[in-house]
């Protein structure tokens, strides 16, 4: 049997935050582990509770010892792989600067050139695309320890600085709720 145990205060204040007002679900799931294992739940309570494999469960833990809150996030890479690639992507920019407006051109070009079917509608994603407006991005491109080097909460100032990670996958949506955790 494994437990969660030696957690402060801090630390489950922290994950009861995030379990409360994370976006992701699967964060959120993962925080609710943690925090019943601390409470002294076995993992097969904990896979019965979850509806997961106790593998799952063991992984949770796993992520959670060797990431800490990072291991709450899913890494990068996970999901479906982009059609294009970046090099693909800035040409069919440049297409669409010499032929605006004729998205049927600009996929008879990426078919003919790439080899890759496409419709209008992804021609169209791949030239307007701008998933965050420009000041989010500009955020969102600072590491995570800038972010939260400044915290009060000296738990998260301690797990930056000994894991040294960027922002992990799916941190983006919950950047606000970082800021409310530095208050």
């Amino acid at each position: 049997m494994r437990f969660m145990k030696d957690l402060s205060q801090e630390t489950l204040s922290l994950l009861q935050r995030i379990y409360r007002e994370s976006k992701h679900y699967r964060v959120r799931q993962r925080a609710h582990c943690l925090m019943l294992s601390c409470q002294g739940y076995t993992a097969k309570e904990l896979q019965k509770i979850f509806h997961v494999n106790l593998f799952t469960i063991y992984h949770w833990f796993d992520a959670w010892e060797l990431r800490c809150f990072c291991g709450l996030y899913e890494k990068k890479g996970r999901g479906r792989k982009p059609k294009l690639n970046d090099t693909q992507r800035e040409q069919i920019r440049q297409w669409a600067k010499e032929f605006p407006k004729n998205l049927g051109k600009i996929g008879a070009l990426i078919q003919e050139e790439f080899d890759i079917a496409v419709s209008k509608d992804t021609c169209r994603v791949k030239i307007f695309k701008r998933p965050f407006p420009q000041s989010f991005t500009r955020l969102l491109s600072l590491p995570l320890f800038r972010l939260l080097m400044t915290s009060p909460v000296p738990i998260l100032r301690s797990h930056l600085m000994t894991h040294g990670e960027g922002m992990p996958h799916g941190l983006e949506d919950d950047v606000g709720l970082y800021f409310r955790l530095c208050r």
